[in-house]
């Protein structure tokens, strides 16, 4: 029988520690599952099935957050609408 236990002490730890990589529980690794093939661009139908969920807004509701990057851009977008390079408005950094 499969012991998900003993895999991650057995095989998933030893080879996280050799890369340098700490690993935290199940649920970091969903976040960071659902995070990576929705920045990855995996449609959300299929981001649902490969995580188990029934309702396909549960992923990006409960998993997916903005990162502080993602935000930044896209503030930067609104920035350069507001204030155009080249313009006569002070520039703010």
């Amino acid at each position: 029988m499969f012991n998900p236990g003993n895999a991650r002490r057995r095989h998933l730890h030893p080879a996280a520690k050799a890369l340098g990589i700490k690993v935290g529980g199940w649920h970091d690794f969903r976040h960071i599952l659902i995070r990576k093939m929705r920045r990855g661009g995996v449609h959300p139908v299929v981001v649902s099935a490969v995580v188990g969920h029934k309702r396909v807004e549960l992923a990006p509701e409960v998993y997916d957050r903005a990162t502080l990057d993602e935000k930044r851009k896209a503030l930067g977008v609104v920035g350069r609408e507001l204030l155009p390079i080249g313009s006569n408005s002070t520039s703010v950094q």
